[in-house]
């Protein structure tokens, strides 16, 4: 199951904000019933946060989160008293168990697609349960007997549920959680995983690596639920299978649905209204379960959003109707920087990857053929693209040309023949890896990311182009925020040099009108250094005007930038003007090539390209 509700970026200070009226409630004299429930409210948020990287940014349903806060909760608790061990290293343990369990989970679970993974996940939910409730590993879960959690303290610092100290000691471990998820979220990998959400295979040929990504933000949210199990086993004193029954997953998965998903803010409210009601319908009996049940698929169907959501639409109506000076969005601070000064004098290079060349020919199909069952999509088709030229690939529909741009980047294996970049052979290389060798391509719809901004779906198109660290990224180093100014310079480059105006750089992708996402899917597309691109239909819905604009471009890049460009598209005299060669498929098959004059007047391309019949 993907998730369709909007992701949010730079949401920290939202979140902060609420920690902060957390720690002013903190400081009040609340009654022991009050304290334990803004406890476990913590506890839950702690998990719920590490839910919302994965299921709000990624867009993949997850039902069986709680299950590794059981899981680090017995762990945390078996190691301090069988182990004797103390809470630090225990704590360092679980959370590393838990770290490679998730990741043998996560390695089957990411190769399947929407409800495949809900089910994976909820049957590991249900499997740890009656694995808790059973004798396997009673000599560590004392089975149904429960497992007690020894008390702890350091110092004076009294961590029981009836003492002060655990209050701050969930506070401490939620903001950390905020932190490193925001951290996560606004980083490289964040974007790819909202690049990820919108398509699985734009992503690819932008280099990202699908089934690691997806991996690693599971793995992640893994092991953020896991520590949650440290202040929620020292709050409840007391460990058993039903504290951990697979519905809690699902309550889990309905906080960030209530709160907002996709926000990191949200969680937090979906975690503090969950946790209070409770208290507050004590008495209700079997209704209970029907009030939540109405309430998360009220906020399911009426605001997908959640509360979050509704908020920040609010509150962006009102800056709406401010001065531009008040109403401007806000931008990190690095980002600012470089829009005024380093993004204007960057230049994207055009140099191909590390271990090629420029060769004469920038592409080679050598007898490439397709087959899908019985169909043969493509039958023997060679062509070359030349260095620095624009090569038209043209044909009716079904002829077979966006499936041999498929097979160019990656996403298709090919049946027989070979295909070429810079004379090392591609055929069976996966789209990052063609990506690296500086082979970019585009799709006849853009797939730009809605709810990031123009400048921030360019800056993807620079994935792979540099090393990253995921654990830099989660720690806020010097190095990623430098390579970060580093990448928004080049993604600036890319976007002057496609024509698109500043004053649109800091709009969200979704707003904009289809000729400007075109544009900017191109200069996300160059904006790795490719030296070859692949345009999958352009000029696709766009009025003259456009199209003239799109012709224009591409002759630019071609003429000023030295790019080698393979273009798939129907409109007739788009083609002529911007073609120096075309290849006419027909029925998978080579049927024509050369010059674009000579070959869209022959009679043979006429009858199965334009609809014109032969004379007799």
């Amino acid at each position: 199951m993907w998730l369709a509700a909007k992701a949010h970026g730079h949401t920290l200070p939202v979140a902060l904000l609420i920690l902060a009226a957390l720690a002013l409630v903190g400081l009040l004299p609340l009654n022991a019933g009050l304290r334990y429930v803004v406890i476990l409210s913590m506890c839950w948020g702690i998990a719920a946060v590490g839910l919302d990287v994965f299921s709000g940014y990624l867009g993949q349903a997850n039902f069986g989160q709680f299950a590794f806060v059981g899981i680090g909760a017995y762990a945390i608790t078996a190691l301090r008293s069988e182990a004797h061990l103390g809470v630090l290293p225990s704590l360092a343990i679980a959370l590393a168990f838990v770290a490679v369990l998730s990741a043998v989970i996560g390695s089957a679970m990411v190769q399947l697609r929407h409800f495949g993974a809900v089910l994976t996940t909820f049957f590991f939910a249900f499997v740890l349960y009656n694995v808790l409730g059973g004798n396997a590993l009673d000599p560590i879960t004392h089975s149904e007997t429960g497992l007690p959690v020894p008390p702890l303290s350091w110092g004076p610092l009294d961590l029981t549920a009836n003492g002060p100290w655990l209050y701050w000691l969930a506070w401490v471990m939620l903001l950390a959680a905020v932190v490193l998820s925001s951290n996560y979220a606004n980083s490289r990998a964040g974007r790819a995983l909202r690049l990820l959400k919108q398509s699985e295979p734009v992503a690819g040929t932008l280099g990202v690596r699908v089934r690691l990504t997806k991996l690693w933000a599971f793995v992640f949210s893994a092991v953020l639920a896991a520590a949650a199990g440290l202040p929620l086993s020292l709050a409840y004193g007391y460990l058993a299978p039903e504290t951990f029954d697979p519905s809690q997953s699902i309550t889990l998965f309905a906080m960030l649905v209530v709160g907002g998903i996709g926000s990191l803010a949200g969680p937090l409210i979906g975690a503090l209204i969950f946790t209070a009601l409770p208290q507050l319908m004590q008495g209700a009996g079997a209704a209970e379960a029907l009030i939540f049940a109405l309430i998360f698929l009220a906020f399911l169907i009426v605001l997908p959003d959640g509360i979050f959501g509704l908020v920040d639409a609010g509150w962006r109506r009102l800056l709406s109707r401010l001065p531009s000076r008040w109403g401007r969005p806000w931008r990190p601070a690095a980002e600012r920087g470089t829009l005024r000064g380093g993004g204007a004098g960057a230049t994207v290079d055009r140099r191909p990857a590390t271990g090629t060349s420029v060769r004469e020919q920038a592409l080679v199909v050598e007898d490439v053929s397709v087959v899908f069952g019985g169909v043969r999509a493509l039958d023997g088709v060679s062509f070359q693209v030349r260095a620095g030229t624009i090569h038209a690939l043209v044909g009716p529909n079904g002829a077979g040309k966006t499936t041999l741009l498929n097979c160019a980047s990656g996403l298709l294996r090919v049946t027989s023949g070979r295909i070429l970049v810079d004379e090392i052979d591609v055929s069976r290389s996966p789209a990052h890896v063609i990506r690296a060798r500086g082979v970019s391509r585009t799709f006849q719809n853009p797939s730009l990311v809605p709810d990031l901004t123009v400048l921030d779906n360019v800056v993807l198109g620079l994935y792979g182009s540099r090393r990253w660290s995921l654990l830099r990224d989660l720690a806020g180093s010097w190095a990623s925020r430098r390579r970060q100014a580093e990448v928004i310079g080049l993604a600036s480059a890319a976007l002057q040099q496609v024509g698109l105006p500043e004053e649109r750089w800091q709009a969200q992708a979704g707003d904009l009108s289809l000729g400007e996402q075109k544009v900017v899917d191109v200069a996300r597309a160059i904006a790795g250094g490719a030296h070859l691109l692949m345009l999958d239909e352009p000029t696709s819905g766009l009025g003259d005007q456009e199209i003239q604009r799109v012709a224009e471009l591409l002759k630019r890049l071609r003429g000023e930038h030295g790019l080698s460009i393979l273009v798939v598209a129907h409109n007739v005299g788009f083609i002529q003007e911007i073609s120096d060669t075309v290849t006419v498929l027909d029925f998978g098959k080579v049927i024509a090539e050369g010059d674009p004059d000579r070959v869209i007047a022959d009679p043979e391309v006429m009858t199965a390209y334009l609809g014109v019949a032969r004379a007799v």
